[in-house]
């Protein structure tokens, strides 16, 4: 899929479909799709809302390591690392939140 085909595809609601495709990536060729996405990305319009919704962690992980897909990969597996125990319990506890 084209970076203009998945943009193309949210802005008409096709964001399941985008989304799937784009979580199926290994997690370095996500990095690389999203960071060839990001200049796409407006600020308001529905590629915004879903980006924020969707990979604002792996984003945020490109930001903080300024491109750098190894590192930007070493942080956002850090961060799922320490989100796991919040998920946990609220699993475990719905009503905990």
């Amino acid at each position: 899929m084209t970076d203009d085909q998945t943009i193309h595809l949210i802005q008409l609601g096709g964001s399941l479909k985008v989304r799937a495709y784009l979580k199926r990536l290994a997690i370095k060729d996500r990095m690389k799709t999203l960071h060839r996405l990001i200049p796409h990305i407006q600020a308001d319009s529905p590629t915004l809302a879903f980006f924020r919704q969707n990979f604002s962690k792996e984003i945020g992980a490109l930001v903080v390591a300024n491109f750098d897909y190894a590192a930007a990969e070493k942080i956002y597996n850090e961060a799922k690392i320490l989100e796991k125990p919040k998920l946990l319990r609220s699993r475990t506890n719905p009503g905990f939140r």
